[in-house]
């Protein structure tokens, strides 16, 4: 297996955002543990990353809790929506654990408690040979209400929308107040020798706004979106 990568984030109700990382990466004669978290409150964005080994999530029937000491970091997590798992291509595992949860990340001081998502990919194949020339990918996590999205572009299109934990489409979200979380190369953060351009050279934006979430003329929730846009190299 090449790559084991977690994602997890929480929104409180004042949009305040951690955003947290745990992967493990074997290539060639390279096996890399690494971990990352990222706080945007009040404007600005703060991140910490960690190459040595930290052990993976562990999960208890709808509990869910890491924590990475060397970043003082802490996840805690209750599933609200059920998960959904789909194999997207051959060697790409793409698991929803927690499309949306009740959750807590502690981030040294600071305490974001609110609305959460996490997520589980597993990758047999090196990521740089992956077909996709842009990444689409964004969460809206209320307490009654969880929409996920996957948009690939490239020589393999591929669109998921995930409603509830199930296939679905006919959801629109609307936002407002969108502000960048963070805007770099990926190969500023992780910075591995020999890592082939194609990933280090990918820009990734992300952003967190409000959203509702509407069906036809209807509301069904209002709460906040987080989602990003990957250009590989």
């Amino acid at each position: 297996m090449f790559l084991t990568k977690w994602y997890f984030d929480c929104v409180d109700d004042a949009g305040n955002i951690c955003i947290a990382y745990w992967a493990q990466l074997s290539w060639k004669t390279l096996a890399v543990s690494y971990c990352a978290v990222m706080l945007n409150r009040g404007g600005a964005t703060e991140s910490r990353d960690h190459f040595f080994a930290v052990a993976p999530p562990s999960l208890d029937g709808d509990a869910l809790t890491w924590s990475a000491a060397p970043l003082h970091v802490a996840v805690t997590m209750r599933r609200r929506a059920p998960a959904y798992e789909e194999s997207l291509i051959d060697g790409v595992a793409w698991r929803c654990e927690m499309p949306s949860a009740d959750a807590e990340i502690v981030c040294g001081d600071t305490i974001v408690r609110g609305s959460g998502y996490a997520e589980r990919l597993q990758l047999d194949v090196a990521p740089w040979k992956l077909p996709i020339d842009e990444l689409r990918w964004g969460r809206f996590a209320g307490s009654r209400f969880a929409v996920t999205w996957i948009d690939w572009r490239g020589a393999h299109p591929l669109t998921r929308i995930v409603i509830n934990g199930e296939r679905g489409e006919g959801v629109k979200l609307i936002t407002s107040d969108r502000r960048v979380i963070r805007d770099a190369l990926l190969g500023d953060t992780v910075s591995l020798p020999g890592l082939p351009k194609r990933i280090t050279g990918a820009r990734e934006t992300k952003w967190c706004a409000r959203a509702t979430a509407m069906h036809g003329d209807d509301i069904l929730e209002r709460g906040w979106a987080v989602y990003e846009l990957v250009k590989f190299a």
